[in-house]
């Protein structure tokens, strides 16, 4: 990196290509974690640390690799979204309509998923609001798809939106001791869902638990858990017991899964996909 102050966060994960964003000059890297090769990208006039939308993801029609961000907070029916193209090296913007009763709470970094980044908003539009997954095409540049997401009993709330293996991947959970899981294959509103995981957590001892981010997954059927902000645990679902992870943080961190490739930051002198 060009700037050792810069302050990164995680954007998304690509085909192995890491896309980090610096919160403080605007700037953004993206970053090959087998070849160890980086590129310094240049930043968006339009981008703020405060945007709703923000994501990574390859379009398969311009074969090439896109940052997509929001330019304005809370303009969600006339949304203007701010694009850089990495083959050309330069950003645009575009206008795209999200109607007008969706609502996107926090501050959202996209999942990629099938040529698209997908995000979850709150629906407004019936007397209850409801979370419904919303999609980006990164081919078309609209939004597209609304998937609902899978119904629930008891007191779950909603928590985060990752991909395993080939399917979109969705948890909950109460404040403290249950986990639940689903993933789908399937796009559009009569899209179903497949319970994968159904839990208690309770197990886990001297956390408080609040924050519990899926990692990865062993084909034991043990989890990789992100909790508390700071450790990261093995957790075996059968027994309900858990081991530390050879991964410790002194600051809050962000974790994604990514592919070893050998795709270049710079794609103007090679194929950019395998």
């Amino acid at each position: 990196m060009d700037d050792s102050t810069w302050h990164l966060e995680l954007v998304g994960s690509c085909d192995g290509l890491v896309c980090l964003s610096d919160m403080v000059y605007s700037g953004f890297v993206l970053y090959n974690l087998t070849t160890k090769e980086g590129r310094n990208l240049p930043g968006s006039d339009h981008f703020r640390p405060d945007v709703f939308l923000l994501g990574f993801g390859y379009d398969s029609r311009s074969d090439d690799y896109k940052i997509v961000h929001s330019k304005e907070r809370n303009d969600f029916e006339d949304k203007m979204m701010v694009i850089f193209l990495l083959k050309s090296s330069s950003w645009r913007t575009t206008q795209t309509i999200l109607e007008s009763h969706l609502c996107l709470y926090g501050r959202g970094h996209g999942i990629y998923w099938k040529g698209a980044l997908h995000w979850c908003v709150l629906d407004r539009s019936k007397e209850k609001a409801e979370d419904v997954i919303i999609s980006f095409d990164l081919s078309e540049e609209k939004f597209q798809q609304i998937l609902w997401l899978p119904e629930v009993d008891g007191n779950i709330s909603f928590e985060g939106l990752e991909v395993h293996g080939a399917n979109l991947f969705v948890y909950h959970g109460s404040y403290k001791d249950c986990f639940q899981a689903w993933i789908t294959s399937e796009y559009g509103k009569g899209g179903s869902w497949t319970k994968l995981y159904n839990f208690t957590t309770e197990g886990i001892s001297g956390y408080s638990f609040w924050r519990k981010i899926p990692v990865a997954y062993t084909r034991s059927g043990k989890i990789v858990f992100q909790v508390d902000v700071y450790r990261t645990i093995m957790f075996n679902p059968e027994d309900n017991t858990y081991k530390d992870y050879p991964i410790q943080h002194r600051h809050d961190v962000e974790s994604t899964i990514y592919m070893e490739t050998v795709i270049s930051p710079y794609l103007d002198c090679e194929p950019s996909r395998i």
